[in-house]
């Protein structure tokens, strides 16, 4: 008997209608003066806690619900990311890695300072110095370099499910594809422009970065198109796969759909001076799009929504992207200005990468969990590898169709990718197979 096997992302099958919260969409919870200019995306870590990076440092700001207030400063570090532990990790003069209580846990020194990092299933912090590409250990100590061309603006890593790093140099454009171990995978010519801040990977493993067009390339480096005038914007994507960017001459939010056709809708900003922020999708759909002084609310298909507000402070205009944390609620700033506004949803999107670095930890992969196709055995039943966050528990399920579930396994990765057997499989024509958990 032969059997056939579909395997899915776990939040793929969540309810289509997302859980409301109490508050109405568009509602401004608090603001917070932290005092000092913000320069980096919000990222959320443990407890709600919010890290933003700003010109004195960065800055840990409690949030109550209804209020936020200073927690601890820790100076020279600007551009946080958060590890499975709760360690805060932040690009500076050096690579500093930051225990939740704001003391330092370690800093790793490089001469050109440290750029925004990434953080691996395993725990690896990749960052960019100068022409090298760095990977340390969770504990501080270097596992490799790899040499790039000089980047220029210092491009922040991204990750694929199969571990692979992607990221960009402006000195010749280029994307470069580094295996785990730092070997380089490949190498792909850009525009003759700068490179965008961050790449964004899709569901199917594809990766998105500008360099004036938006390109699509495959995990193998093949280019699957490129269109459009994006400058240094990075993409975000919504459920149906869409991708969302800002365009360059007229600061219009942009939906691009599967092969780069690119429709402009109503958000923009026409102020040609301010950085290229990124939006941040909820679990309903709805994009948050942060231009000038308005806080633009569109549906998927890019209209207007009446919750779109126009917040006229006299702060500067947002020069960061804003982020949505698990609990629905959405950061972002103006000036030295903290804002948390309610999405009326309970989350994020479940979509690959929904908003700025992917996810409220600003990790720079996809969180969720994921299987690898798998192989027969020579007993008849099948094998496959797991993808996820190693030390986090991981249910696998498997249906003969999409409705009645049953729990095949559950494991703890301690190694990436993490082997799995289906012994029953052999007794199904067809199979389902989903992971749930790992993020």
């Amino acid at each position: 008997m032969r059997t056939t096997f579909k395997l899915f992302f776990a939040a793929y099958f969540l309810p289509i209608t997302p859980l409301l919260s109490q508050t109405d969409p568009g509602t401004i919870l608090w603001t917070h003066e932290t005092g000092s200019g913000i320069i980096s995306s919000p990222a959320v870590g443990q407890g709600g806690i919010i890290f933003v990076g700003t010109s004195v440092g960065l800055i840990a700001v409690t949030n109550a619900g209804n209020s936020a207030s200073n927690l601890w400063t820790f100076p020279l570090a600007n551009s946080p990311a958060v590890g499975a532990d709760g360690t805060i990790y932040s690009g500076g003069n050096a690579l500093y890695a930051i225990n939740p209580n704001g003391t330092q846990k370690w800093a790793y020194g490089v001469g050109s300072g440290a750029g925004v990092p990434a953080i691996g299933v395993d725990g690896t912090v990749y960052f960019q110095s100068a022409e090298f590409l760095y990977a340390l250990t969770d504990g501080g100590m270097l596992k490799w370099t790899s040499a790039m061309t000089f980047p220029g603006n210092y491009s922040a890593p991204a990750i694929g499910l199969d571990g692979t790093i992607y990221v960009g140099s402006s000195d010749q454009p280029k994307l470069f594809a580094f295996n785990p171990d730092g070997t380089k995978k490949w190498v792909v010519p850009l525009a003759s422009s700068s490179v965008g801040d961050s790449p964004a990977i899709g569901g199917d493993g594809a990766i998105y970065i500008t360099s004036r067009p938006l390109f699509a390339f495959t995990p193998e480096g093949t280019n699957l198109w490129s269109n459009g005038e994006f400058t240094d914007a990075s993409p975000v994507i919504g459920k149906d796969g869409t991708l969302y960017i800002r365009g360059f001459d007229d600061h219009s939010l942009y939906r691009v759909g599967a092969f780069g056709q690119a429709t402009p809708t109503p958000a923009s900003d026409s102020i040609r001076s301010t950085s290229a922020t990124c939006p941040a999708i909820d679990a309903a759909g709805t994009v948050w799009y942060w231009a000038s002084n308005t806080v633009w609310a569109l549906s998927a298909a890019g209209q207007v929504l009446p919750w779109t507000q126009v917040i006229d402070d006299g702060y500067l205009a947002p020069q960061v992207s804003p982020v949505i944390g698990p609990n629905g609620t959405m950061y972002g700033a103006r000036g030295s200005r903290l804002y948390a506004i309610a999405t009326g949803t309970n989350g994020p999107a479940n979509s690959a990468w929904p908003m700025y670095r992917g996810n409220a930890r600003h990790t720079g992969k996809i969180e969720k969990p994921a299987l690898q196709q798998p192989k027969k055995r020579a007993d008849a039943n099948f094998e496959f590898q797991l993808f996820s966050q190693t030390g986090t528990r991981v249910t696998i399920e498997s249906a003969t169709n999409l409705t009645g579930w049953n729990t095949l396994t559950s494991v703890v990765p301690t190694t990436v990718p993490e082997p799995v057997v289906d012994l029953t499989a052999s007794n199904s024509p067809i199979k389902f197979y989903r992971a749930k958990g790992g993020g």
